[in-house]
């Protein structure tokens, strides 16, 4: 029978020669320049009859410009309004042009009301590139013809959704990357024309080959005549000397407003890296130009992202790509640089680990077989292969590993890996834990943690590794915290969930309402579950962005002629995590994006010619704001009456973001300040106000009125051979503690900066807000100053050659009004001594979902388990060597020695100026009285004795304040599980007396925290306030060592409710205990929870929605409804346990809870 060819087919060949001759004039014409010829086909098959809008997009990159021409463009349908955007001549389905040498981005589009089965149209690109930047790139995308958001989702690496990316990177068809459609809505075929019309037959098999194509039926995307399209790309160290970048192309992502690309890290080192692995896209050199995506932002804004690594290491040669999306609302190329820090794991620091995995204690341990997800020291290394085991490659000394399962198997273990040599460890896996997807919350909306308050339109997703959208089910929770970590509200009946797993907002005018009411900066916490009952949990801080502020540079008078394009200018929201930065347009114009009210400082600082020239102010937001922000020069003055910026008129002082509006009255506060007057001044006349030596200068503000920047400084001449200058300062607040303490909006600036004239860079800068420092340091002390503070700086190559100067600035401005002021003394001079700069704790070898100010103290007699380390940042001249280190605890009774010895292993030297010591008593037992536990706050105390060069004892001491000790759960409460290492049952004070008094109405407990907060397998546990208990009931026959075996004897309590109609009495027996004991279940748990419930101090009960091995029983929340109607579906049928119905606000049905009942407590400490 012969071969008989579809009519679509058939068409579609014929129109192949009406455009040949028109494809092989336009090669001719761009002949003189490199190009590429490609004929796509996109088979819509599966979707016919659908709506779409086509969009065809070119980005450029700058120069050399590319153009791309798009023939022969058949819907083999009826197509509806066509647009275009940018450097687009004609419109689509026409011919039409495309060029980037004017414009950053362009666009052509279509309305196709309803999809045909095939799309087909023709280009030809010019394929110019320049090595080292991103190559200009075309992308093609099918969108909803409504939302404009794309269709579905495709296999895309930077979660853009384009079904094809052309990088025109000089490499011609080999820089095209086909994307699947991950639902198998679209299959696009391509075939390279770069060679003349082919002869009849070759052509001919070509019109077979699209034959057969259209006969497929979602399939995984190929090329026609068998050429396949692949997604071909182009304490950790700063590694960049270690590693190539390459530059992917740019897509335009329209969920996220973001142009998306992929750089790709090759390690040309000789030796293997470990994560974390992070990429610093830094020097952004793009007016208005951010990182969506950034992990981490640090000092100079420069934003970190987050390299994915499936077995954590690159070893050399190998390499791993990073998605980096970009905020460009001015749409204008892109130019950036690239920095990668990671851990080198050099042959004298290296050894191997073993890790298998088991369930059972003991003896009666068994291997748990492949798929186990091991990580070690927090980096993900892989899973366990067919013989249960994985081994890896890490750096020797302690190793923090951890096992995981889903849904609830975690096991923990601490060993040490010798150097060269291999180390095994079995981890034995707790079933009574939870297993939560690595997808990350995203909040689509959410650019730099700010959200637009006027924003049209709302999403979130979980991201999963690839940016690929987590396909959600089940919308467990959604729940806003303030920053203090108070419950505000549920968000819950505001939002629905689409079949493609994402949220969206039932009325976004309603939740734009809700969300504008908030003060302050808010975390959105979010829990859910896919259809394979994986669960999901992520939190997303954001503030609400209301003003507008935009600004402009003026050259300092010294240098009017001063350039004032390229200039970053760092923007801080004082009291909250906002960083942002953007550079100056060529007029030295910026603009930022909506911010919450507030203070906000700027700092502008560009090197031109030698010299560092610097503008800087802090600026009240409470509406919309144009600034103007001088740049001044080494050699220009701070002036005593002149502000370091203006702005517009403020017509009040507005409170930071999370302040809350004071009652009390002017009058008040005019009692209080003559209350208090004179105190202010004898604090500071206590600390030795006045300079004693004449080479010596100080500074001495106190704020006046309202919003206005009270300024001082002083010169202080340096002279040659000088080492050292040491900075020391005092700041005093009138409005501590009352208005302090209850974060009013009369919160008060200071700062101190430090500047060396020679070169205008800046020693040392410091801005703060009194309310900030009830916790962040310079903490406030009881007499309302922060007590004398030192900073001291290495002046030797500032003072190598000649004499130099150094000039200290101090401001101090009242906010809200001009009454009870803050006041700033401080003074510089010649120093020849050791100093402690800073301490800041060292990074952990584990993982904790705390901020790191949580330390664990052992009762009397015993050590650490695991240690936490601080970093010492220490100033001292080159012939000062440290000989002993000691550190003490404070505040917890007597004071306790945690560390006394020289330098060495608990005390070594990462750096020429950072000294690592060890903060937990490893060395030294503790000496505390634990129980009860004394203190809710702790403090420690770093002591440094060295010696100089001519043997004088030298000495530097330095408190580190605002830790939270955590201490062990009362010792008479019964417990169930097994025990971690390093104990789980570590709890804040205010927990601690919680639990003895409200001991009857608890079931025995699991865990509470880790050793010093750390993770054991659980989404919170971090602060000592989260409590996991057994059930309430206890069923017949179950282990009540196990929570996991408790919830297995209900659901096998559940499927026996069918048999409540058995004809067989014996069986019906059956199912009527089995009702009875569920109804037991129900009640004591209602009773359960309503008691804890009860308390004001108990914030969440959080228990079971849902469990593993309960596929008969209906719905995804089925133990939610059975706790609150006495209902089940179970095998179809419906039961109905006559208990009747209840609820109680303070219960949360969370996925990953069916085993155990978890306790959330809001407590003073």
């Amino acid at each position: 029978m012969p071969f008989t060819l579809p009519l679509r087919a058939l068409r579609y060949a014929f129109s192949l020669f009406r455009r040949q001759a028109l494809l092989a004039a336009l090669l001719l014409v761009q002949s003189h320049a490199m190009s590429t010829a490609i004929r796509f086909q996109v088979d819509t098959t599966a979707i016919a009859s659908a709506g779409t809008v086509l969009a065809i997009d070119l980005i450029g990159s700058g120069m050399p410009a590319n153009s791309v021409t798009i023939t022969g463009f058949d819907a083999h349908g009826p197509t509806g309004t066509a647009s275009a955007l940018g450097g687009v001549a004609g419109l689509l389905p026409g011919a039409v042009t495309l060029r980037d040498d004017t414009d950053f981005f362009s666009e052509a589009s279509l309305v196709i009301p309803a999809l045909s089965p095939i799309l087909a149209f023709d280009l030809v690109t010019t394929d110019n590139h320049s090595p080292g930047g991103s190559p200009d790139s075309l992308s093609l995308h099918l969108l909803d013809i409504n939302a404009l958001a794309p269709l579905f989702s495709t296999s895309d690496p930077t979660g853009s959704d384009a079904l094809f990316v052309l990088a025109l990177d000089g490499s011609g068809f080999g820089g095209l990357s086909v994307y699947s459609a991950l639902g198998g809505e679209v299959i696009v075929s391509a075939e390279s024309l770069q060679q003349s019309v082919p002869e009849p037959g070759t052509f001919a098999l070509v019109i077979l080959g699209l034959a057969m194509l259209a006969l497929r039926r979602r399939m995984p995307m190929i090329l026609a005549l068998a050429l396949y399209a692949t997604g071909t790309a182009q304490a950790a160290e700063r590694l960049d000397a270690s590693f190539t970048f390459a530059k992917g192309p740019v897509v335009y992502n329209r969920v996220t407003d973001t142009f998306d690309t992929t750089v790709t890290l090759t390690n040309r080192g000789g030796e293997p890296v470990t994560g974390p692995l992070q990429l610093a896209v830094r020097d952004i050199a793009t007016p208005g130009a951010t990182v969506y995506n950034a992990a981490t932002v640090d000092s100079e804004a420069n934003a970190w992202v987050d390299v994915p690594l499936d077995t954590g290491i690159v070893p050399p040669g190998a390499s791993a790509t990073a998605v980096v999306k970009f905020i460009d609302p001015q749409r204008l190329p892109i130019t950036y640089g690239l920095s990668v820090r990671g851990t080198v794991l050099l042959p004298s620091a290296r050894g191997q680990l073993r890790v298998r995995p088991v369930n059972g204690e003991g003896r009666e341990t068994r291997p748990a077989g492949p798929g186990v997800e091991v990580l070690v020291n927090g980096v993900p290394r892989g899973k366990t292969g067919p013989d249960g085991t994985l081994t890896v490659l890490c750096a020797s000394g302690t190793a923090d590993v951890i096992a995981r399962l889903a849904p609830t198997a975690v096991g923990v273990a601490t060993l040490e890996v010798p150097v060269g040599d291999l180390a095994n460890v079995d981890v034995i896996l707790d079933s009574d834990k939870e297993v939560y997807s690595p997808a990350q919350l995203r909040i689509d909306q959410v650019q730099q943690r700010l959200l637009d308050a006027s924003f049209a339109t709302w999403s979130m997703r979980f991201m999963l590794p690839g940016e690929r959208t987590a396909l959600l089910r089940d919308l467990a929770g959604a729940d806003l915290y303030d920053r203090t970590g108070k419950r505000l509200l549920s968000l819950q009946s505001l939002l629905k969930l689409d079949q493609d797993g994402v949220v969206r907002p039932t009325n976004p005018e309603a939740l734009r309402k809700v969300l504008s009411s908030l003060p302050g900066g808010v975390e959105l916490e979010v829990r859910g579950a896919d259809s394979m009952g994986t669960a999901f949990y992520g939190r997303q801080s954001f503030h609400m962005g209301r003003y507008h502020v935009s600004g402009r540079l003026t050259a300092p008078a010294s240098v009017p002629g001063l350039p004032l394009g390229g200039v970053r200018v760092i923007a801080t929201v004082l009291n909250t995590d906002i960083v942002l930065s953007t550079v100056t347009a060529s007029d030295g114009s910026f603009v930022l994006p909506a911010l919450p009210g507030g203070n906000l400082r700027l700092e502008a600082r560009t090197l031109q010619g030698g010299h560092t020239y610097r503008g800087a102010g802090v600026f009240t937001v409470v509406k919309d704001l144009s600034i103007t922000l001088p740049l001044l020069s080494p050699n220009d003055p701070i002036s005593k009456s002149t502000p370091a910026a203006t702005g517009t008129i403020m017509a009040k002082a507005a409170a930071t973001g999370n302040a809350r509006e004071d009652a009390t009255t002017t009058e008040q506060r005019r009692e209080r300040q003559a209350q208090s007057a004179g105190r202010q001044r004898q604090q500071l006349l206590s600390k030795n106000v006045t300079t004693s030596a004449a080479n010596e200068v100080a500074v001495n503000v106190t704020a006046g009125a309202e919003g206005a920047a009270i300024l001082d400084s002083a010169t202080l001449t340096v002279p040659k051979g000088t080492k050292q200058v040491t900075l020391t300062y005092i700041v005093s607040s009138r409005e501590y503690p009352d208005y302090v303490t209850a974060q009013s909006k009369f919160n008060d600036i200071w700062g101190v900066t430090v500047r060396a004239d020679a070169d205008g860079s800046i020693l040392f800068d410091q801005t703060m807000q009194v309310n900030s420092q009830l916790e962040t340091p310079p903490v406030w002390q009881a007499d309302g100053t922060t007590g004398e503070l030192t900073r001291s700086f290495d002046v030797t190559q500032l003072a190598k050659e000649d004499s130099t100067k150094l000039t200290l600035s101090a401001f101090a401005t009242n906010i809200g009004d001009e009454i009870l002021p803050t006041s700033v003394y401080a003074k510089l001079a010649p120093s020849a001594h050791i100093d402690i700069n800073a301490v800041s704790p060292a990074p952990d070898a584990w993982v904790s979902h705390n901020n790191g100010s949580y330390y664990s103290v052992p009762p009397t007699g015993q050590n650490s388990t695991f240690q936490r380390r601080f970093n010492l940042d220490v100033v001292k001249p080159d012939d000062v060597t440290v000989e002993n280190v000691k550190v003490e605890m404070l505040g917890a009774g007597d004071d306790a020695l945690v560390l006394d010895e020289a330098v060495g292993m608990d005390a070594n030297w990462v750096d020429d100026h950072t000294l690592r010591v060890i903060g937990t008593f490893k060395s030294h037992a503790s000496t505390v009285t634990a129980a009860p536990p004394p203190t809710s706050a702790t403090r420690y105390r770093f002591t440094l004795k060295a010696k100089d060069g001519e043997g004088n004892t030298l000495d530097a001491s330095k408190t580190d304040v605002d830790k939270h000790p955590l201490w062990r759960m009362p010792s008479s409460l019964p417990r169930f599980g097994g025990r971690d290492a390093g104990g789980d049952d570590w709890c804040s004070k205010g927990a601690y007396e919680w639990m003895q008094e409200n001991a009857a109405m608890l079931e025995p407990v699991n865990d509470v925290s880790g050793e010093h907060g750390k993770d054991l397998g659980h989404a919170s546990h971090a602060k000592g306030t989260d409590i996991d208990m057994y059930h309430f009931y206890l069923f017949a026959g179950a282990n009540a060592d196990s929570g996991t075996s408790n919830y297995e004897k209900l659901v096998q309590r559940l499927l026996d409710l069918p048999k409540l109609t058995s004809t067989n009495a014996a069986t019906r027996a059956q199912g009527q205990a089995a009702k009875a004991e569920i109804q037991s279940w129900i009640a004591a748990t209602r009773a359960g929870i309503d008691k804890l419930a009860a308390l004001g101090s108990v914030t969440q009960v959080g228990y079971i929605r849902s469990g593993p091995g309960s596929g008969a029983i209906s719905g995804a929340d089925w133990g939610a409804v059975l706790l609150r109607t006495g209902t089940v579906t179970v095998n179809g049928s419906p039961f109905d346990l006559e208990v009747g119905t209840w609820d109680n606000s303070k219960y949360f049905p969370w996925p990953n809870h069916h085993h155990h009942v978890h306790v959330t407590l809001n407590l003073a400490d």
